[in-house]
């Protein structure tokens, strides 16, 4: 499993330097393309008949400040065009209020024929009532191979949506968790210390911050905007940082492993001292205090637009200040940083959709290096234009009028109807060069086995004891996190067998182990295993 997950992961950073220095050099697409002909991404493929035109209603979520359903939207324009459809968008806000409202459309009847689905455990259920089409099958029969080949590399490390084999929904790549531990470099160079590279300098480079308080704001060493971005570190004890497989062959969660009670040591020594940000257990925004000078380390995103707007907000500030973007300081397993699965959320085709080959047809089509160059650019003499270098003069006004990138999913919305372009950056954006330091930090990560995933068998896995007792066990590891980081359980073994037997009583912690062990094994028996 570890060595298709590093190539997995290696792949992904091609695709993340491919993606930073895209510049348009695909060819763009023709608006005088007829409808049908054959698979839009070209070759020997199957004629369709696309003569009728079809309303195709969609339901997503975070499109950003564009409007899906906008009669000016010039790059879905010329895909209804393309494809001879009509988009019906209805987006709602990422998470439980998406959640909530998709399965009230779902228990309503009226489905819509192409939606965003969240988590496998819906995913099952939308299958076991009939409601998925398979993809699979429909992008092999149809010769959509763009879309088989996107689902083949998927199968790899996400396959809890895959039924006989088949996906009955589009797992929606995410790539690594572009996590880091930023740090100010212009206080480590006052300081004359180096970046820490074990937590025992972790420790003491942010005491250091603390104490020097060098922007005089009353500074800690370390934030972050919750307990739960403390698991980067936390793997570097327990060696996972959900599910993990033990010597006995059970499976058990890292939360009750003994080597958690190291790790609390040593957040509860960083809290008393005060290095520690004094509201991580209750909420904080660490990328305010961070760029206020009211903290020396942080944990959080580094992707694209966040390192411009740390760039901006900083400098703006304090014009003089520097930062930089460490690797994890190893703990007793070594230097590791957590991601999950490559893929998280999901695409569905409705098998009440009028046409599910065409919707299949324009998701293959997103997938095709014409379709990615429109998505990521628009469309050539109109967004762009295209110099004898190969390289491109983008038209900033019109970009504007298409509201490109003001979603979280790529530079246009539509992306998300297929995959995510968490990692895509313009070739105008300001601190390139920082983002490309961070891409040879992440190459690093990737030579090596610094990155610690989810456990996939598992990830996502729901079940009849898991329903009635995990709710419990969360809510109890929540409690029993904030109680040993701030002090009011000293971390001792009179009060690790008192976290230990709450979780028995309360949240039957034995049965969890022993239902989380038999799905494992009911994995490997129809995995081959």
């Amino acid at each position: 499993m570890k060595k298709s997950l590093k190539k997995a992961l290696a792949l992904l950073l091609a695709i993340l330097m491919i993606a930073t220095l895209f510049v348009g050099c695909n060819s763009s697409p023709d608006p005088d393309t007829p409808n049908g002909g054959g698979n839009a991404s070209g070759g020997d493929q199957p004629e369709f008949d696309w003569s009728k035109k079809i309303t195709i209603d969609v339901m997503t979520f975070d499109t950003g400040e564009a409007d899906p359903n906008s009669q000016n939207d010039r790059i879905k324009q010329f895909i209804e065009e393309k494809f001879n459809v009509r988009f019906n968008v209805s987006t709602v806000t990422y998470g439980t209020t998406y959640l909530e409202k998709l399965n009230v459309v779902i228990a309503g009847g009226d489905y819509p024929d192409l939606f965003k689905a969240m988590w496998a455990d819906n995913i099952k259920q939308y299958y076991e009532d009939g409601l998925l089409v398979d993809i699979d099958e429909l992008a092999k029969d149809n010769g959509f191979t763009n879309l088989s080949a996107y689902l083949d590399e998927a199968r790899a490390y996400q396959n809890l949506t895959a039924y006989d084999g088949d996906f009955y929904a589009i797992p929606m790549k995410i790539g690594v968790y572009q996590h880091g531990l930023w740090y100010r470099k212009d206080w480590l160079d006052k300081l004359g210390m180096d970046v820490p590279t074990t937590m025992e300098e972790f420790y003491e480079v942010a005491k250091a911050m603390k104490e020097a308080d060098f922007d005089g704001m009353g500074t800690y060493g370390f934030s972050a905007d919750s307990s739960w971005w403390l698991n980067h570190f936390h793997c570097m004890y327990t060696g996972s940082w959900d599910y993990k497989l033990m010597d006995d062959g059970t499976i058990q969660h890292y939360r009750a492993l003994p080597e958690m009670r190291d790790a609390y040591s040593f957040w509860a020594k960083m809290y008393a001292e005060k290095i520690l940000d004094q509201s991580i257990c209750t909420g904080t925004s660490a990328r305010e205090l961070f760029v206020s000078g009211r903290t020396g380390m942080m944990m959080r995103d580094c992707y694209a637009k966040d390192i411009q707007y740390v760039f901006d907000q900083i400098k703006a500030i304090n014009p003089e200040a520097e930062v930089g973007i460490m690797m994890m300081p190893a703990g007793p397993l070594g230097s590791h940083q957590i991601t999950g699965t490559p893929y998280l959320d999901y695409t569905a085709i409705s098998t009440t959709a009028e046409d599910p080959v065409r919707i299949a047809a324009i998701l293959d089509y997103i997938l095709s290096d014409e379709g990615q160059d429109l998505l990521r650019n628009g469309i050539e003499g109109i967004h762009y234009t295209k110099n004898a270098d190969g390289t491109i003069t983008k038209h900033p006004e019109e970009y504007e009028k298409d509201k490109f990138g003001t979603g979280d999913y790529g530079i246009h919305w539509m992306m998300s109807l297929v995959y995510s372009d968490p990692y895509y950056v313009a070739d105008d954006f300001a601190y390139m060069d920082f983002f490309n330091e961070t891409s040879g930090r992440l190459q690093e990560a990737f030579d090596t086995d610094y990155f610690v995933t989810a456990f996939a068998p598992l990830d996502g896995y729901s079940s009849d004891v898991t329903e009635k007792y995990l709710p419990k066990f969360n809510e109890l590891y929540n409690q029993f996190d904030q109680k040993f980081i701030m002090g009011e359980l000293e971390v001792n073994d009179k009060n690790w067998q008192l976290w230990l037997d709450t979780i028995e009583s309360e949240a039957h912690y034995s049965q969890l182990v022993e239902d989380w062990t038999k799905a494992y094994q009911d994995y490997l028996a129809a995995n081959g295993g």
